[in-house]
């Protein structure tokens, strides 16, 4: 039997028949034993995921990896941001990059609606906001800050993406 395969998704999996989570054949994701070894304690894969920062599965460089609950990990690949502790996202109807609290209204269920408030109002009064173009986008919004060079610039300021 092999130490390390891959994964259909491209994960490395490797040979652990002895962990509490390997899968029926011993294996688990290479990327929750390294994180289990750099915080001590096993991850449960009912609630916790480990996310990969720059989205390669293969990098499983421990400064690429993030340990996130099941919700932060969902919000993550919908394209949220978590900036300093503080959710953002964009709005689909006019592309800007906002703070989640106070700028989109939560339903019942708990989930945000995808529109920002002030969208919404103008959508009620019958007035479709115009899109925006991405460098107007860039401009007003922090959004633009997610390109390449931009992140890295972010991260030598100091701020820290979860």
């Amino acid at each position: 039997m092999k130490n390390k395969i891959v994964h259909s998704k491209g994960y490395f999996l490797l040979y652990a028949p002895d962990h509490p989570f390997a899968n029926a054949a011993g294996y688990i994701p290479e990327q929750r034993l390294i994180i289990e070894k750099t915080i001590g304690r096993y991850i449960d894969p009912k609630k916790e995921d480990v996310h990969h920062e720059d989205e390669n599965v293969k990098n499983n460089a421990i400064d690429n990896l993030v340990l996130a609950t099941k919700k932060e990990h969902r919000r993550l690949h919908n394209g949220w941001k978590k900036i300093n502790g503080i959710w953002w996202k964009t709005c689909t109807a006019c592309g800007m990059f906002l703070e989640v609290e106070g700028n989109f209204y939560k339903r019942k269920s708990g989930r945000y609606v995808s529109n920002c408030k002030n969208c919404i109002k103008k959508i009620s009064a019958g007035k479709r906001p115009p899109k925006l173009s991405h460098e107007e986008r860039s401009l007003i919004s922090i959004s633009g800050a997610y390109k390449g060079w931009q992140t890295r610039r972010l991260r030598k300021e100091g701020v820290r993406f979860l």
